[in-house]
């Protein structure tokens, strides 16, 4: 199912563009969804695993840093 495939994706990315594009469906097919209130609940379990993968990256970053090339 792509709804399936699709939040799945969201979950990890945490872009609805790029979670479209792996579930290889239309972003604007996600809109119709929300309709449903069951995928409308599962969205905002995949947006908060989201949150979660965006948080932890954030504090890696803070923590470890991130190489950058040099200038020039």
């Amino acid at each position: 199912m792509k709804a399936k495939a699709f939040l799945a994706a969201y979950a990890q990315a945490g872009n609805l563009t790029q979670a479209a594009a792996i579930a290889k469906c239309g972003k604007r097919q996600h809109y119709r969804w929300m309709m449903d209130p069951d995928y409308e609940a599962e969205f905002e379990e995949a947006h908060k695993e989201a949150c979660d993968h965006l948080e932890q990256e954030a504090r890696r970053r803070a923590v470890e840093g991130v190489d950058e090339p040099a200038p020039g």
